[in-house]
């Protein structure tokens, strides 16, 4: 019996040898691999998370833009306007909803008594134009110049100071 004893022990350590030279090895590869992969597709899927900012970060964005604006020049918010695009067959739709910064409080009191007409006019607006123009969001400057000259039209020139799309949604 005291010979097979010291067989044993003599084998004993050179799997331990193996294992331990095993999982070092896997251990290295697995920092490696997880390296490259920070390296690699880190950087691909930031880009892609970036690009594509979600609407409650858009709607954020514009509400933090609103507050900027002085309390001398108030906003009133035309909300969630419906329509149709042009040439779409009522297979589409547009979501809007535009504030329009007046020049003072005065202002403000006349575009709230003539909010329907602002309304209809900001809808004519958009209901001239095509999903691809709506879907082009270099065109938003245009857009907003198009609503502030028709809405100067209705209340008088300078009345509107700025107009804001803090929803624009196309379906």
């Amino acid at each position: 019996m005291a010979e097979k004893e010291p067989e044993v022990v003599a084998e004993a350590p050179s799997p331990a040898k193996k294992s331990k030279a095993g999982l070092i090895i896997i251990v290295a590869a697995l920092t490696v691999g997880l390296g490259m992969g920070a390296f690699v597709a880190g950087p691909a899927l930031a880009k892609k998370i970036v690009q594509k900012p979600d609407s409650a970060t858009v709607i954020n964005e514009a509400k933090a833009e609103a507050e900027k604006v002085s309390k001398d020049s108030p906003v009133l918010l035309l909300d969630n306007l419906v329509l149709n695009p042009a040439g779409s067959g009522g297979g589409r739709f547009l979501l809007v909803s535009v504030g329009v910064q007046v020049a003072d409080p005065t202002a403000n009191e006349e575009m709230k008594k003539r909010e329907i007409e602002a309304r209809d006019a900001v809808l004519r607006v958009f209901g001239s134009k095509t999903v691809e123009e709506l879907s082009d969001v270099s065109r938003r400057e245009g857009f907003k110049k198009e609503v502030k000259a028709i809405l100067d039209s209705l209340l008088g020139p300078k009345v509107v100071r700025g107009v804001f799309f803090p929803q624009f949604v196309i379906q």
